[in-house]
C-alpha cells in the first residue's frame, strides 16, 4: 500500500515548492472522488492556461510565424519543415523524462520548466527589436530557430505528463467536455485580439512588426504558464502498481516499453494510422509559406491565418468533444483525417487566397484534436497503463516518419520551389489514415460495452 499524500511528503518532504507536489490517494476510490470534488477547480486551471495561450498566439503561434517570419529572411524551407517537425522530435524525450520523473514530483517538473523555457524566444525578440538592424539576416534566422525551438522543445518533452495529469483529474465521461472547454478558452480570447495583431502586424515594416509581435506573443505566454500553479493534481493509483515502477538502466526500460507496446496488435494499428495523420498535421502549415510563395500574399494577410487557427478552435473544439464523449475518440481521428484530405485538395484546385483561408481552417481543427485522440485512445486501448508511457511511446513510434515527412517536403519544395507535388503526397496520407480509422482501428468502447453484457466477448 502506497503512503498517502501527507505520509509521502513527511517521508521526502521536496524542497522546491512543496504546494505543487501531486497527491497520492490511498486507493482508486479514493482518487475517483478526490477528482469529482477538485474538477471545478482544475477545468478552471486547463482551460484558463489555454485562454492566456490563446491571447498570445496572434502574436507568436509557431505553425503559422515561423514559416511566414523565415521566408521573409530567405531562410530555406528546410528549416521550416525542421521546425515544423520539431514537436514530434522532441516528444520522444517523454519516455526519458517518465524515467526520471516520480508520480509525487510529476505537477512540480511540468510546470517550472515549461514557464522558464518561455524566455530564450523573448529574450531574442526584445533584443531583436533594439538591436536587430545591426545583425545579419543568418543571425536572425539562427537565434530565432534556435529560440523557438527550446519554446517547442521542453514543453514537447514534458507533454506526456501534462496529457497524463489531464487524464488522471478528469472522469472519463468528462474528457470530451474538457477538450471543449480548452479549445474554446484558447480560440475565444486569440479572437479578441487577433485585430491588435492584425494592426501590429500592419504598424511597422516587416521584419520589424514580426519582432514586435513575438515579444508580446511571449510575454502572454510566460503569464499563461503561472495559471497552472493553481493544479490539484490527484495520482491516480495505476501509477503505483509494482509493475509500472521503473527497474533496470533506462535503456533497458525505454526499450521494453516500446516492445510491449509494438506487440499490441490493435494498439500498433491505431498509431499506424494516427502516424499518418500526424505526418499530414505537421504538414499542413506548409500552406502559409505557399501563400506568400504562391499566391503573393502580404504579411497582413499572413497574419489573418492565425485568428483562422482560433476560429477552427473554438468551433471545432466543443462539437469533436461532444462527438468523443458519445461516439469515442476513434471516430475523431477519422474525421480530422477527411477534414486534412479536403485542406490539401482545396490546395491543389485553387489559387484563390480565400479559399486557401478556408483549407487552413479545416486543417487547424486537427493538431489540437489528434493529441486528445492519442491521449484518450491510448488510455482507453490500454486500460491499466499509466497514460503518460502510453503517449510517450507512442510519440516515439511517430517520430521518425514525422521527421523525414517535414525534411522531405522542405527538400522538394527547395529543389522544385513548387508546393503541389507535397499537398499531393500529404492529401493521400490523410485519406489512408481517416480510412484506418473508420475500418481498422478497434473501438474499445464498443468492445467494453458487449463485454459487460455478453459472456463470449468477456472470455
Amino acid at each position: 500500500m502506497q503512503p498517502s499524500g501527507a505520509e509521502s511528503g513527511s517521508a521526502r518532504r521536496p524542497r522546491l515548492l512543496p504546494g505543487l507536489a501531486s497527491r497520492i490517494p490511498a486507493d482508486a476510490a479514493a482518487h475517483e472522488a478526490s477528482i469529482r470534488a477538485d474538477y471545478p477547480r482544475n477545468r478552471t486551471v486547463f482551460a484558463g492556461w489555454e485562454f492566456l495561450w490563446g491571447l498570445g498566439a496572434p502574436f507568436a503561434l509557431y505553425t503559422t510565424f515561423a514559416p511566414a517570419y523565415l521566408a521573409t529572411l530567405g531562410a530555406p524551407q528546410l528549416l521550416v519543415g525542421l521546425i515544423l517537425a520539431s514537436t514530434p522530435t522532441f516528444s520522444a524525450v517523454q519516455l526519458l523524462v517518465g524515467y526520471f520523473v516520480r508520480p509525487a514530483d510529476r505537477l512540480r517538473a511540468v510546470v517550472l520548466p515549461i514557464t522558464v523555457s518561455m524566455l530564450p524566444l523573448l529574450a531574442y525578440s526584445a533584443a531583436a527589436i533594439v538591436w536587430g538592424e545591426a545583425w545579419s539576416t543568418g543571425t536572425h534566422a539562427l537565434l530565432y530557430s534556435v529560440t523557438v525551438l527550446i519554446s517547442i522543445a521542453v514543453p514537447c518533452a514534458l507533454n506526456s505528463l501534462y496529457w497524463e495529469i489531464i487524464t488522471d483529474n478528469t472522469p472519463g465521461h468528462r474528457r470530451g467536455e474538457l477538450l471543449g472547454w480548452r479549445a474554446v478558452g484558447a480560440g475565444i480570447s486569440g479572437l479578441a485580439v487577433s485585430g491588435l495583431a492584425a494592426w501590429l502586424l500592419a504598424r511597422w515594416s516587416t521584419p520589424l512588426n514580426f519582432r514586435v509581435s513575438f515579444t508580446v506573443g511571449c510575454v502572454i505566454y510566460f503569464l499563461s504558464c503561472l495559471v497552472l500553479l493553481r493544479t490539484r493534481d490527484h495520482v491516480h493509483p495505476v501509477h503505483l502498481r509494482d509493475e509500472h515502477r521503473t527497474r533496470g538502466s533506462l535503456a533497458a526500460h525505454v526499450v521494453a516499453l516500446v516492445r510491449e507496446r509494438w506487440w499490441d496488435a490493435h494498439y500498433r494499428s491505431f498509431m499506424f494510422f494516427h502516424t499518418l495523420l500526424v505526418v499530414a498535421a505537421t504538414n499542413a502549415p506548409f500552406m502559409v509559406a505557399a501563400a506568400r510563395s504562391e499566391l503573393g500574399a502580404s504579411a497582413r494577410e499572413l497574419g489573418l491565418f492565425v485568428p483562422l487557427y482560433l476560429v477552427a478552435l473554438t468551433v471545432a473544439g466543443p462539437l469533436l468533444g461532444r462527438l468523443a464523449d458519445r461516439h469515442g475518440f476513434r471516430i475523431i481521428g477519422a474525421i480530422c483525417g477527411l477534414l486534412l484530405a479536403t485542406a490539401f485538395l482545396l490546395c491543389l484546385v485553387s489559387r484563390s487566397l480565400p479559399v486557401w483561408y478556408v483549407a487552413f481552417t479545416l486543417y487547424a481543427a486537427c493538431p489540437f484534436a489528434a493529441a486528445a485522440v492519442l491521449a484518450n485512445l491510448s488510455a482507453e486501448l490500454c486500460p491499466g497503463i499509466p497514460a503518460g508511457r502510453l503517449i510517450a511511446v507512442g510519440n516515439v513510434m511517430v517520430v521518425g516518419f514525422v521527421v523525414l515527412g517535414s525534411t522531405l517536403s522542405g527538400v522538394v519544395i527547395d529543389a522544385t520551389g513548387s508546393y503541389p507535388a507535397v499537398f499531393t503526397a500529404n492529401l493521400v496520407l490523410s485519406l489512408v489514415a481517416a480510412a484506418g480509422y473508420l475500418f481498422v482501428v478497434r473501438e474499445p468502447r464498443a468492445t467494453a460495452g458487449r463485454a459487460a453484457t455478453d459472456p463470449a466477448a468477456r472470455a
